[in-house]
């Protein structure tokens, strides 16, 4: 499935950023599409028309949560997922400058949208709001892919990265949870490790 499509087409439905983006990825975590977009449905504008945090980066970090979060109130997982979140929001901010939205916009400090814009033309044609739900989708697309299809680059990388976090201590439970390999492989990976 082409995710980052699925966000353009939704973005374009009229929802907002956070729906696009979160909503082009929802059915892997079995959301259905109702619960997608009512969950993600105050975050557009920088959360309810504040211009705060971009909502295509809320969206991003929502899946990011369901691809590397953790669930335990446990440190290293918490900081395993915050660190994977950084990872997407420093790529985003290297590209567009930053990850607020009145500033994506260039808008004054202060400048608050009221109601939601209709989707016109002219509305797609001055905002980079489809621009940043494309390049969300992507880079979500291109750190998660599906499974289908990238299995063998998946596992690969996902080992690679699991050597490197056995190598500097990580928990394995962590590493279980940001890379999604089972414990199996990363056991048979860490007999393999020089320490």
């Amino acid at each position: 499935m082409d995710r980052v499509k699925k966000a353009e087409e939704l973005f374009l439905q009229g929802y907002n950023c956070s729906q696009a983006v979160f909503g082009a990825f929802a059915d892997r975590y079995d959301f259905t599409q109702k619960q997608a977009m009512q969950l993600t449905s105050t975050l557009g504008a920088g959360v309810s028309s504040r211009r705060e945090v971009c909502g295509a980066v809320l969206g991003m970090s929502l899946v990011c949560g369901m691809e590397a979060g953790n669930w335990e109130p446990v440190t290293e997982k918490k900081a395993a997922a915050y660190e994977a979140n950084r990872k997407l929001l420093d790529e985003f901010q290297e590209e567009f400058g930053s990850i607020v939205c009145r500033e994506l916009l260039n808008l004054r400090k202060g400048q608050t949208g009221q109601a939601p814009s209709e989707r016109t033309p002219e509305y797609y044609a001055k905002r980079p709001c489809l621009r940043l739900v494309r390049y969300a989708a992507s880079l979500l697309e291109r750190c998660y892919p599906d499974k289908e299809g990238f299995q063998e680059e998946y596992d690969l990388a996902a080992k690679e990265v699991a050597a490197e976090m056995l190598l500097r201590g990580v928990p394995m439970d962590s590493i279980a949870v940001c890379t999604r390999l089972p414990y199996e492989v990363l056991k048979e990976l860490k007999s393999q490790l020089p320490f």
